[in-house]
């Protein structure tokens, strides 16, 4: 579990530092203040920077999208991956990407980096193998073939590893996901808006027929208590190729009910619990926690989260916009026993740090001081 984090070079994100976290964090913020992009950094931390999430949250921002090129012999979809580093540029100077604990030194570096290849001989006449050698941005001027990567090292692998950007001799490459890294923590991201039916049912089948289903199905009684069960089926057989959707049972009515007919609340609620079911032993990431929740139900949830949290080894971060959120969050970790922290993510007003995003950190005492106004998010 991360007992702190520090972000650098990640987006708008140039030196970030939180000193203190607790099993269920919220963060707090207006717009734009880099709320989102913290939990991009958590899954790329968490994912231990794989190809595959690199290339997802490029997808996510249409960042894969070629764009008119500033020179004519430049390839602007060769260069996606720019837009991860502070200012949208691959760095002049050596500046990295750090995302990490640093108490327990546990992080991910993702560098760009320029190379060459240079063939190894076994015997006169004879190439066995090439080897790839990095060489400075200066170098690379004077090269007639220069390569393009990033070069993740990481507390978790020895030896670093490669995301191409720009493979010497051939198309471009690192924009195919190439499946999950062994080394990766598990995670469950809960984006803003509604997950897609065949994730959804992806999830579902993982713990169906589980003791967390009904776990599930208590959690959707927070909405209706008149529910009796929750299942994932095919729409019409007239529609072969369609993904599964969820229906419900309610008391009263003796056929099935789609449940996405029943309101924003009981969608938010299936996609909440779900999603942190594989995040056992990992990390839990919201989005906009509040989305869809009527403010007298937020505290049954949280309560929820806190105590799947506890029993399944998670640690959560949740981002919110609500006072609403706010309050029952601060209402069910008064009475947790887990550890919980919010923090804000703001401006300096130093003039020096040049508005650099920062943290201000509540703790469960400092939670029970709270004001709407040390934490105004409108």
């Amino acid at each position: 579990m991360l007992s702190s984090l520090r972000i650098q070079n990640f987006r708008a994100l140039q030196d970030f530092h939180v000193p203190q976290l607790g099993r269920v964090n919220l963060i707090v913020g207006k717009n734009n203040s880099g709320k989102s992009t913290i939990l991009e950094a958590l899954r790329i931390y968490a994912g231990h920077a794989s190809r595959e999430v690199l290339y997802n949250l490029l997808v996510h921002h249409d960042e894969t999208v070629r764009t008119q090129s500033t020179a004519p012999d430049e390839d602007d979809s060769r260069r996606p991956y720019q837009n991860f580093f502070t200012g949208r540029s691959y760095p002049a100077g050596e500046e990295v990407i750090y995302i990490g604990d640093e108490a327990s030194r546990d992080f991910i570096r993702i560098a760009h980096i320029f190379y060459i290849e240079r063939p190894i001989a076994k015997d006169p006449g004879e190439v066995s193998r090439v080897v790839r050698e990095s060489i400075s941005r200066s170098r690379a001027v004077d090269e007639a073939e220069v390569g393009q990567a990033l070069l993740v090292t990481s507390s978790r692998r020895e030896q670093p590893r490669w995301v191409w950007v720009k493979a010497i001799g051939s198309a471009p490459m690192g924009y195919h996901p190439a499946g999950p890294d062994p080394l990766a923590l598990p995670v469950g991201y809960v984006p803003p808006g509604v997950l897609s039916s065949r994730h959804l049912s992806n999830q579902w089948d993982s713990i169906a027929l589980t003791n967390y289903h009904q776990v599930l199905l208590e959690g959707l009684k927070i909405i209706d208590p008149h529910l009796e069960g929750v299942a994932f089926v095919k729409p019409s057989e007239l529609l072969p190729d369609s993904h599964r959707i969820p229906i419900v049972k309610l008391a009263g009515i003796d056929r099935p009910v789609p449940l996405n007919s029943m309101g924003d609340g009981m969608m938010r609620v299936l996609q909440l619990l779900l999603l942190l079911a594989p995040a056992r032993g990992g990390l839990y990431l919201v989005d906009e926690f509040e989305n869809g929740l009527h403010y007298s139900v937020q505290e049954k949830v949280w309560q929820m989260v806190f105590e799947l949290a506890k029993t399944n080894d998670v640690q959560v971060f949740a981002a919110t916009h609500s006072w609403d959120c706010i309050e029952a969050f601060r209402n069910v970790a008064a009475r947790s026993e887990e550890s919980a922290v919010l923090f804000r993510v703001g401006r300096s007003a130093k003039t020096s740090e040049k508005g650099k995003a920062i943290a201000t950190v509540f703790d469960k005492e400092a939670l029970g001081k709270l004001t709407q106004m040390d934490v105004e998010v409108r």
